[in-house]
C-alpha cells in the first residue's frame, strides 16, 4: 500500500509481530458484516478469523501482542484487516488506533441512523439485554448514557451511534482524513461493483476482482434459543465459537418500525444528517426517505 503495507513490530518470542494495515471501524448494524465478507474473498486480502476482534476498545489491555496473534496467517496478503465495527463510537479506540497502526487505512460503512438504531435495538433485545418496548429505550437513553457507565453506552446507545459527524470529526483528529473511505450501506446495495471497485482502489489492491457474494446480505436478524450460550461461545476457540454459534442461532426477522416512530425519527435526526453531509462534502438521497 504505498509504504502503507503490513506493519511490522518487534516481539520477544518471533522477533516480528504483523499487525493490520486496514480496520472497518463501524458502524454497528450498518452492513460491516457483509463488508468483511466480501473483502475477505480477495485474493490480495487476508482478515482476521475472528469478526470484531475488538481490540482497539475492548481488549486494549490484552496487549499488542495478543492482537498480532490474529494476523500471523496474513502471508504476502497486500491488505490485512479486521471489522470491529465498535471502533468509530467508541472514544479511546482512535487514539490507540493511531499509536499501534497510525498509517492504516479506515472505513466506515454507515447506514441511515433510523434504520441503524433500530436494527441495534432489536440486536440487544434477541439477546436478552434490553427489556424495554423500542420507544421506552429511546425515551430511557439520555439518562442511561449520562449514568456514564460503559456497558450501558456499549449496549443502549441506539440514537447516539447514528450521530456520524461528530464521531468521524473525533476520528480525524488522529488519522488523516485521506485514511478514512466512508461507505453508505445503502449505496453499496444499489450499486455494489462500482464502490467495491472505489474500495479496491483505497486499499490498493486489484480493482477488477469481484467476489462471488459480492451484493450478497450478511449478519441478518437472528433470535437465540439459549442467551446463556450467547455470553459463553466468545471464550472458546473461533472454530468452536462458530459451531456453537450456528446451533444456537436462527433467522427471526424482526417486526417493521411503524411509520409514525420512524417519521419522528427522521426529522429528529435531520440535524445529525446534515451536519455528517457537510463533512461528506455531499448530500445522501437514501437518507431521506
Amino acid at each position: 500500500m504505498s509504504g502503507d503495507g503490513p506493519m511490522k513490530l518487534m516481539d520477544r518470542e518471533s522477533g516480528t509481530l504483523t499487525l493490520p494495515n486496514f480496520l472497518v471501524i463501524g458502524a454497528v448494524r450498518s452492513g460491516s458484516t457483509a463488508l468483511a465478507s466480501y473483502l475477505r474473498k480477495h485474493p490480495d486480502v487476508f482478515m482476521a478469523e475472528r469478526k470484531e476482534v475488538e481490540f482497539f476498545d475492548v481488549n486494549f489491555d490484552k496487549g499488542v501482542e495478543w492482537y498480532g496473534q490474529w494476523f500471523e496467517d496474513a502471508g504476502g496478503a497486500i491488505a490485512i484487516g479486521e471489522a470491529s465495527p465498535s471502533y468509530m463510537y467508541d472514544e479511546e479506540a482512535p487514539a490507540r488506533i493511531a499509536e499501534v497502526v497510525p498509517s492504516a487505512r479506515l472505513i466506515a460503512i454507515l447506514r441511515n441512523p433510523v434504520d441503524r438504531a433500530y436494527s441495534h435495538y432489536w440486536r440487544v433485545r434477541s439477546r436478552g439485554r434490553e427489556p424495554l418496548g423500542f420507544a421506552e429505550a429511546i425515551a430511557a437513553e439520555p439518562a442511561r448514557l449520562a449514568s456514564g457507565d460503559p456497558s450501558i453506552r456499549r449496549r443502549a446507545s441506539y440514537l447516539d451511534r447514528g450521530r456520524y459527524a461528530a464521531q468521524l470529526e473525533r476520528v480525524c483528529v488522529q488519522v488523516p482524513r485521506d485514511h478514512v473511505r466512508v461507505i453508505i450501506l445503502e449505496e453499496l446495495t444499489a450499486e455494489p461493483e462500482p464502490i467495491y471497485e472505489d474500495l479496491c482502489r483505497f486499499l490498493e489492491i486489484d480493482p477488477a476482482f469481484r467476489p462471488a457474494n459480492l451484493g450478497q446480505p450478511a449478519g441478518r436478524h437472528k433470535s437465540y434459543r439459549s442467551k446463556a450460550v450467547i455470553r459463553l461461545h466468545r471464550r472458546v476457540p473461533v472454530r468452536v465459537e462458530r459451531a456453537i454459534r450456528r446451533l444456537n442461532e436462527r433467522q427471526a426477522p424482526y417486526p417493521p418500525l411503524d411509520e409514525t416512530s420512524r417519521r419522528e425519527l427522521m426529522e429528529r435526526f435531520e440535524p445529525d444528517n446534515a451536519a455528517f453531509e457537510s463533512w461528506l462534502g455531499r448530500e445522501i438521497p437514501a437518507w431521506r426517505t
